[in-house]
């Protein structure tokens, strides 16, 4: 689950960058970057998909650790490491999606 958390966050950073250094010459131009991205599968719909499936998985997780374990500080320090990589991801998203905004405002 930390894997594909941490795999993720990368993944919408590296979008982040691709978008923030994105210039276009014409409406055109931009309209044409945009196609590919969406073909690809770079939009904002699957990102925030990827995040929703990280956040279910980790819960999954956490869930079965909760049922399996009765140690309350363990318990407590899985779910403090659930919170710490769904706020991660959130983070990450908002600076997509902020990137994206950005960039289809140019």
């Amino acid at each position: 689950c930390s894997m594909i958390s941490e795999k993720t966050c990368a993944r919408f950073r590296y979008r982040t960058s691709l978008l923030d250094r994105a210039s276009f010459e014409s409406g055109e131009e931009q309209r044409v970057f945009f196609e590919k991205w969406k073909r690809v599968g770079f939009c904002l719909a699957k990102a925030h998909a990827e995040w929703d499936s990280c956040d279910n998985s980790t819960a999954r997780v956490f869930s079965i650790a909760f049922v399996l374990c009765r140690n309350l500080q363990i318990v407590s320090s899985s779910l403090q490491s659930m919170m710490y990589k769904s706020r991660r991801l959130g983070q990450n998203y908002d600076m997509l999606e902020s990137s994206w905004r950005r960039a289809n405002a140019r």
